[in-house]
């Protein structure tokens, strides 16, 4: 259900290695409402890979471009952690 205003908590830096994180409630939603399951999703400017997150939950293909080598670690970290913890279930 799409809203004309989204209430959603701000991410704090202390959340998140990126110094300018967004929620990943807002990456989720924007996913969701704007492509279909197995659609193709690129963000490139990646951060922490919210957007990758949200896409692999949502079950879209995804592709990144970051160009801190810091970050990109972050992201993959993150996206390997999400991937094995789905594997669980």
């Amino acid at each position: 259900m799409s809203k004309n205003v989204w209430k959603i908590r701000p991410l704090s830096p202390q959340e998140n290695l990126h110094p300018a994180p967004f929620p990943f409630e807002l990456a989720e939603r924007i996913v969701s409402l704007y492509s279909y399951q197995g659609d193709a999703v690129i963000d490139i400017f990646a951060g922490s890979g919210q957007t990758a997150l949200a896409c692999e939950k949502l079950g879209r293909h995804h592709a990144s471009i970051e160009i801190l080598k810091e970050y990109v670690d972050y992201s993959v970290k993150r996206l390997k952690a999400q991937i094995a913890q789905s594997k669980m279930f």
